[in-house]
């Protein structure tokens, strides 16, 4: 298990982070006891103003499940899954802020039952106490 991450701030508007994490999970999945998962994610914000801010992510995670053969089935071994995000906050005040975000997730399985594309879209509304 081993991470590492980057963060470069070149002024007070401008953010940009980089991330690499390598790690076992438990599994859930038919003949798989855990999964070898690796993870690369990059996120960049900008402050437009003093109250909105956007941001853009792109993230990849690949796991490789490992077990032993319990039953002879169909089973799963490989699995990626691609997401690219935005986002738009706006701060209502100093502790309530909104925020729409967008989220488009492409995940590919070596069972084609496993595969699919998906695209949320939301807004919140967010209080610090």
């Amino acid at each position: 298990t081993y991470d590492a991450a980057l963060a470069y701030h070149p002024d007070s508007r401008f953010q940009v982070q980089a991330s690499y994490a390598r790690h076992t999970s438990p599994s859930n999945y038919l003949n798989a006891a855990y999964s070898v998962d690796e993870i690369l994610q990059g996120d960049a914000s900008y402050r437009l103003t003093s109250r909105l801010r956007a941001g853009l992510g792109v993230s990849n995670s690949r796991q490789n499940f490992v077990g032993s053969d319990l039953n002879l089935a169909t089973e799963l071994t490989k699995q990626s899954v691609t997401s690219f995000n935005a986002s738009l906050g706006f701060n209502i005040t100093e502790r309530m802020n909104l925020a729409l975000f967008a989220r488009h997730d492409q995940r590919h399985a070596d069972l084609a039952a496993y595969g699919y594309a998906a695209t949320q879209v939301g807004l919140t509304l967010s209080q610090a106490f």
